[in-house]
């Protein structure tokens, strides 16, 4: 979101596996398109409170020794729930800082 405005998915493009922008001797990475955003309902512009959202990949990603899943907790209820039954998870990534392409 910038403000209060939400990008079309069709603006976005992902890079899965790219860690060190200025290195050109990594791993190969993989740039995909995004076909659905869909932002958590509970955010507000300008708070950092359910700053995330998920998006849906126009191609299926075919897992790396450099690009790999992110999984998250199950559901309250579900087996396997109370491993992470009061603790706090932080989700870490590259966001979007500005329009200089050069950075």
């Amino acid at each position: 979101r910038d403000g209060s405005i939400t990008l079309p998915a069709r603006q976005l493009r992902v890079t899965l596996g790219e860690y060190n922008l200025r290195e050109a001797e990594e791993p190969p990475s993989v740039v995909t398109g995004v076909r659905n955003i869909v932002i958590h309902p509970d955010h507000k512009c300008g708070k950092y409170v359910d700053d995330i959202a998920i998006l849906e990949l126009e191609s299926p990603i075919t897992w790396t020794d450099s690009v790999q899943p992110a999984c998250l907790p199950k559901p309250a209820g579900e087996k396997g729930h109370e491993i992470y039954g009061g603790h706090s998870a932080v989700a870490a990534g590259w966001g979007w800082l500005g329009e200089d392409k050069s950075k």
